[in-house]
């Protein structure tokens, strides 16, 4: 199911990017996907239009419209 992101959502989005991010940029330190989960999660979506797949209850994936851009 797809539906707008809630605040209640942010942990499990965060390890759903944490998940993928790990996948796509094994080269990346830990400390860079430590300082981006924070940025995400207090910078980026409050300021973006995000939506949620949500599996069973859970988080299994977002996309979110920053501007022009999506992220």
């Amino acid at each position: 199911m797809l539906r707008h992101y809630r605040r209640q959502d942010n942990d499990e989005l965060i390890e759903a990017w944490l998940r993928a991010s790990l996948v796509a940029h094994p080269f990346l330190p830990e400390e860079f996907f430590e300082e981006e989960a924070q940025n995400i999660r207090h910078q980026f979506l409050p300021q973006s239009q995000t939506w949620v797949a949500e599996k069973e209850g859970h988080v299994v994936g977002f996309i979110s419209l920053h501007k022009r851009e999506i992220g």
